[in-house]
Parts: C-alpha cells; sequence; structure tokens
C-alpha cells in the first residue's frame, strides 16, 4: 500500500478524460477492499480520502454540471447525491486517519480555536500537510453543494482549520 501511494501521482499525468475516470472508480473500488483487510493502515486512509474528494469533483460533479446545463434537474440531483456521497466517504475516510492520531476530533469541534488547538497539537510534520488537505476539500466541496444548509455551513470552519493547517506544514 505504501509503495502504491509513492506511485500515485502517475495518475495525475493520465490526459485521457475517460480513462482517468475508468481508473479512478477501479481505483477506489480496490482500495476500499485493501482498507478493509488493513484498516489502519495510513497510507490506504490517506489514499481513499484523496481518491474520493477527487473523483467526486472531478467526475461526479462534472456530471451534475452537465446535466444542469441540459436542464436535466432529475440527473443532476442524482449526480450531485453521487457527490455528495463521495466527499462523505473522503471525509469519513480521513477522520479515521484522525482518529489514529487521537479520539479527540469531535470535542475538538467546538469552535475555530479548538479545532485549530487539536489540528496543530496532533499534526506537526510536513507529510500530515497532504492528508489535511484532501480531508478540508472534501469538507469544503460538500459544504458548497450545501450550502442552504445551515447546520452544514455552519462547520466551514472546520474544513478551513484543516486547508490553513495544511498550507502551514506545506506551502507547496
Amino acid at each position: 500500500i505504501a509503495a502504491t501511494r509513492r506511485a500515485s501521482g502517475t495518475f495525475n499525468t493520465i490526459g485521457d478524460y475517460e480513462l482517468a475516470r475508468g481508473a479512478a472508480s477501479a481505483g477506489l473500488v480496490q482500495f476500499e477492499g485493501m482498507h478493509k483487510l488493513a484498516p489502519k493502515n495510513e497510507d490506504a486512509l490517506v489514499m481513499l480520502t484523496q481518491g474520493w474528494a477527487g473523483y467526486g469533483f472531478a467526475f461526479a460533479e462534472d456530471d451534475m454540471e452537465v446535466a444542469e446545463a441540459a436542464g436535466n434537474d432529475e440527473q443532476a440531483e442524482y449526480h450531485k447525491k453521487r457527490a455528495l456521497m463521495a466527499y462523505e466517504r473522503a471525509i469519513d475516510h480521513g477522520q479515521e486517519l484522525f482518529a489514529l492520531r487521537d479520539e479527540g476530533f469531535q470535542a475538538a469541534r467546538k469552535n475555530s480555536d479548538t479545532i485549530k488547538k487539536w489540528l496543530t497539537d496532533n499534526f506537526k510534520d510536513q507529510e500530515d500537510a497532504q492528508p489535511l488537505f484532501w480531508t478540508g476539500y472534501a469538507w469544503l466541496l460538500r459544504t458548497q453543494l450545501l450550502r442552504d444548509v445551515p447546520e452544514v455551513v455552519a462547520d466551514l470552519y472546520i474544513g478551513i482549520a484543516m486547508i490553513e493547517r495544511s498550507v502551514e506544514l506545506d506551502p507547496e
């Protein structure tokens, strides 16, 4: 799993959209299986977090926008649900990874100060930037899709804090 994570950047070099879509789908299913076999493997959790966030944005939301442009509300809603499911899975896998470090994430969500402190206390290395970025990214994308749901928008600060901490750890 660790070697696959190290090599995963090659996916970003695929210029064929349809090939990338198929590869992303297959890769997600494969890594869900690997996660089942090794539930505490941090590399698998990072790849699942990144994979689901990327899939939701690059493919499900794209399909939603195409359906919206065509005036097909039923298909647009279907693809919106797919994107939300992808973001939820990314967030869930990110939280699983966080729990391997410290069980205090839920308590730290109390307010902006508590989440920032918890992130600073538990994520200190440059390598922590990637899981924080992808979990925060999925959090922000979910908020964008559910911008009419006050409870979701009220937690926007959590995703922002993750992204900010990620940039503090690795500005690139």
